[in-house]
Formats: C-alpha cells, structure tokens, sequence
C-alpha cells in the first residue's frame, strides 16, 4: 500500500528513515523544511501495516516551462534487495510526477557500485546512471566514511594516520581550541567559507543558507569552532541522526592553516560522534579517484588520514518522463549557462 504525505504528516516516515541502514537525513522532512526552494512530498510503502520503503521527493517546476524536476536526494530508502518495493516506490513517484507535468525523476541512491541486481533493474527501467565523479552532479558518487565500531574516544587516535597525530598534538601545542558556536558565529563562518571557496575554486553558499541550516534543525546540526587567542580560525558543520554523523561543511582562515585547526576539528567531530552513540561517520564527496594525477588528491589524503575509506555509489540516476520537454529544457538551460559564461569572460 502506498501513502502520500506532506511535511507535517512526516513523524513515522522521519523515524523510519533515521532508523534505517541505508537512510539519510536529506530523506527526511527535516531537509524538506530546511529546503525552502523546493516543494516536498513523502512516499511510503506498507506491508500488512509495517512500512517497508520510503521516499522523500524534492520537486519545483522550471520557470517558463511549466514542468517540473522531481529529485529524492540520497533516495529511496529500503533494503536494496527488495525489488518488489522499489517498483511499488517508483510507481508512486511517477504518478505523482504525472500530476505536477513532471519531465525528469532524478535519484542517486547509496547503493554501491556493485549492486548489479539493483543496477540492472534501475536500468531495464529506463534509468540513465550517470558516470561523473565530480561535484557537478547533485549528490557526489565518491564519499568517504569511518566505520565507528568497536572504537572509543582512548582508541580513535590510533587509527589516524601519524601525521594526523602529530597535526592534532601541534594544534593544542599552539593553543587551538575547539568550542561548539552558534548562529552568531555564522558571519565568521561564512567570510572563511568565501575564502576556502576561492583558494580550492568552488562556489560557496550565503551566510542565510548556513544560519537557515542551524535554525531549521537545530536538534540535529552543530557548529564547532576552532580558535585561536579568542579567534575563529576554522570551522565545521555537523550533523548527526540516529547512529549516523555527517561533517557538512567547513573552512579554515588561510593565515592559519600551519597551525592545523582543521585537523582538530575533525578529531573533535569523530569524537563527539563517538561519544553520542555513532557507529558512522559520514565525510562526505570527493572529486575524482585517489590518483596522484588526480589535482583534487589532497582531500582524499585529508579524508584517508582519519581512517576514512572510499565508499563508491552507482551515482545519480535521470529517468526522463517526458522526452520532448527535457530536451527543450536542458538545451535552453545549457545555453543560458553558455551566454553567461561567455559574459564573466568578456
């Protein structure tokens, strides 16, 4: 049986999620309030009254158009072998796409690389899995992640790499410490986050996007600030739900980078996860693989050298429900970006 629901009918779909193996927090109607410029409905499917899978749709319909992009953010969430589910799922978001002129249902599932069952039946389906391993797409394939069990706070140290080590020890040899922020520290924040952002060449969020962030979930999200003779030198966002923590985002004062306030932060994190009942500890995309012809490899070595290892999705997943209008759209898209481009260039 399947049910809609809308955000303030999501307590059971929410508990589902966070209790289930394979959820994530953007599965829940958590992110959906955060997510302001998205519409958001919830999708369940029950057997004989227990729930068995749900899905947490972002949707909008493109300016202009009158058609609307559907996307389920680190979704579905199921047990990955339950087929018969996924279709009940996925019928449910195609009618539910029906009804608002949808063009594309988008997906990008943690389920590894070599799911060949799940795979297979996403592609029999209609399913377009995409190969990038960059961050151009919505959710990266390639993460990195700490299996947390069977560690405690005295253990953590050993399995970090030494030169870890010896970065936390020089940060409190140097007097960085570590306290937990709040949304007043968000201008700090932010102005290191444009910093970070123009030395590593992405694009940074705004101030309102971090302050949001904290204020919509504040049971579940942290800002954790690294200082130095009563300055913030770095920071990070965390978040945790359930037996799982995610480090969200973070920066650093470039000035400051040779005390290794980064290194800390991240201890400190893990720790906190630890000390809170987590068995995961979530850090996030990379881009690219773990080569040394890889120009991004220094966020791997960053990741590796907590004990992180490289966790590789299927990646995200189109299906296109209307093959005219998605073309129309994605060549207009690409050529408004192109215009643009060829503007900031002039």
């Amino acid at each position: 049986m399947i049910e809609y629901v809308q955000l303030h009918q999501a307590q059971e779909l929410d508990d589902f999620v966070i209790h289930h193996p394979n959820g994530h927090f953007m599965q829940t109607s958590l992110w959906g309030n955060f997510r302001t410029d998205w519409n958001w409905i919830g999708i369940l499917c029950r057997r004989d009254g227990k729930i068995l899978g749900t899905m947490a749709l972002l949707w909008r319909t493109v300016r202009f158009f009158g058609s609307a992009l559907l996307y389920a953010p680190r979704g579905p969430v199921l047990e990955y072998e339950d087929m018969n589910t996924f279709y009940e799922l996925l019928d449910a978001a195609k009618f539910f796409a029906r009804q608002q002129r949808g063009y594309l249902l988008r997906m990008d599932p943690p389920v590894l690389l070599d799911s060949y069952e799940f795979i297979g039946t996403a592609i029999e389906e209609g399913f377009n899995i995409d190969p990038r391993a960059d961050f151009t797409t919505f959710n990266p394939k390639l993460v990195y992640q700490l299996d947390l069990c069977g560690l405690d706070v005295k253990t953590l140290p050993g399995i970090f790499h030494a030169k870890v080590r010896y970065n936390t020890r020089l940060a409190q040899r140097r007097g960085v410490t570590i306290r937990e922020g709040g949304v007043e520290d968000i201008p700090a924040f932010s102005a290191m986050m444009e910093q970070t952002a123009q030395h590593d060449g992405f694009h940074a969020r705004n101030s309102s996007y971090f302050v949001r962030l904290l204020q919509t979930m504040p049971e579940y999200t942290k800002l954790f600030c690294a200082e130095l003779d009563g300055k913030i030198i770095a920071a990070a966002i965390y978040l945790q739900q359930g037996n799982r923590a995610w480090y969200l985002y973070g920066c650093s004062d470039l000035a400051h980078r040779s005390e290794k306030p980064n290194d800390l932060l991240q201890y400190h994190m893990i720790a906190y996860a630890l000390q809170h009942g987590c068995t995961l500890y979530d850090f996030r995309g990379v881009e690219g693989y773990p080569c040394h012809c890889n120009p991004k490899i220094g966020l791997h070595q960053f990741k590796q050298g907590f004990g992180g290892e490289l966790v590789e999705y299927i990646g995200q997943m189109d299906l296109v429900l209307r093959p005219a209008m998605y073309k129309l759209i994605t060549t207009t898209q690409a050529l408004v970006t192109k215009c643009k481009a060829a503007g900031d260039e002039s």
